[in-house]
């Protein structure tokens, strides 16, 4: 049990990481924050037990922050600024 405990406070740990990564970078848009935070979440519940991947489309304008979000989210992931360069 106290090994449970452990990874999940590393998840919320890891998770909570991500939100401010984002809050920083992605403004004025929580529900993509939220969208985002969503989908990393169900990737921890469920890992290599899925059927098929989650994807998210980000659709707007130009200039609205779509590219924006998901370089943030890249580098949220990996935990450094300019992944997004390598992975994206």
């Amino acid at each position: 049990i106290m090994e449970m405990q452990n990874s999940s406070a590393g998840v919320k740990r890891r998770l909570d990481k991500i939100r401010k990564i984002l809050e920083d970078r992605v403004m004025g848009q929580p529900e993509v924050v939220e969208a985002l935070l969503d989908l990393e979440w169900r990737n921890e519940l469920y890992g290599a037990h899925r059927t098929t991947p989650d994807a998210i489309y980000l659709m707007g304008m130009p200039g609205t922050g779509k590219d924006t979000a998901a370089e943030a989210f890249t580098d949220a992931l990996h935990g450094v600024s300019g992944a997004y360069k390598k992975h994206m």
